[in-house]
């Protein structure tokens, strides 16, 4: 039997941020060919996947700060690849371990002039109201971040927050409350108008907001445009009913991004985090450590296109 194999999209990662705090390690894996991808839901599952060129169609980083990762940009030559770069402007009180705005909107500007600008997409993400940060507060910083990015990227990718329930853990002291639907229609509107002035187009993500096209963060439209390839890729399942994401890997782990930022999803305890990062080593198997010899290993089939008998 032969297996014909489809390439795959690698996202690295929405579970943390690799580019900020663990691109030795992403190089290290780069470097022997190949990532271990554990199940979060089950620790004992762990995929192989390829990272070989000839396996990748292309890597989705997504990152707050990759300042750290521009030594390491040289070496992906090979690959194809993008990032969503996030930049907000909330209280340090709910994004607590970020530089200041002014130094991150120079290291989107620096990445965008280093790599290109349609493969830098920003992402003014997750949008919510606290008592001191409304509508008015969201309008201005964000015409100020568009305006400093005009001419460094096309796209802005942004959505109203999901109350996940470590969402509500987290958030809760911080009197965060998420805008309604009338509320979402007004603000984005206006962002729309702002972003367009500064030609870089809106895009919602994984909800449904009258004149505002969905987004797609793993976008195979994209990934076609800068590939030249032709990419096969479903959409992805796993995703929210709105998101227009197609397939991909994802190679990061949760509970070990140190930005910690409030409203982050992926950390269900920033403590927790901050240990993992602390023993994390660029040689380790997994961001959090090692294959501890009990787990079963089973090579990746989400590439797997068909099969076909020889007799």
């Amino acid at each position: 039997m032969i297996l014909i194999n489809k390439k795959m999209i690698i996202s690295a990662s929405r579970r943390t941020d690799i580019p900020a705090f663990y691109s030795e390690w992403f190089l290290n894996q780069i470097t022997r060919g190949f990532v271990f991808v554990r199940n979060p839901f089950n620790k004992n599952q762990v995929k192989k996947i390829s990272l070989s060129v000839k396996d990748v169609d292309c890597i989705v980083f997504w990152t707050k700060n990759p300042d750290s990762f521009f030594d390491k940009i040289p070496k992906l030559h090979n690959y194809s690849f993008y990032f969503n770069y996030t930049l907000n402007q909330y209280p340090n009180s709910i994004e607590m371990n970020l530089p200041d705005i002014t130094y991150r909107i120079n290291t989107f500007r620096k990445l965008s002039s280093i790599i290109g600008k349609e493969i830098v997409l920003w992402r003014y993400d997750p949008v919510f109201f606290t008592e001191t940060f409304g509508e008015e507060e969201h309008i201005g910083w964000f015409e100020y971040i568009a305006s400093m990015l005009s001419g460094y990227t096309e796209r802005c990718i942004t959505s109203i927050l999901t109350d996940y329930s470590k969402t509500r853990r987290n958030m809760s002291g911080t009197g965060y409350r998420i805008p309604d639907i009338l509320q979402s229609q007004v603000l984005l509107n206006k962002m729309k108008k702002i972003s367009e002035s500064y030609n870089i187009e809106l895009n919602i993500c994984s909800q449904r907001v009258h004149g505002i096209p969905n987004a797609a963060c793993i976008d195979s439209e994209l990934i076609k445009r800068i590939s030249g390839k032709d990419i096969d890729a479903a959409k992805d399942k796993h995703q929210r009913q709105y998101c227009n994401c197609v397939s991909s890997i994802d190679i990061g782990s949760y509970n070990t991004c140190i930005n910690r930022c409030l409203y982050c999803y992926a950390n269900s305890n920033h403590e927790t985090a901050a240990g993992k990062y602390k023993l994390h080593k660029p040689e380790n198997d997994f961001i959090d450590g090692n294959l501890s010899g009990t787990e079963s290993i089973a090579l990746t089939q989400s590439h797997i296109n068909r099969q076909l008998k020889l007799f």
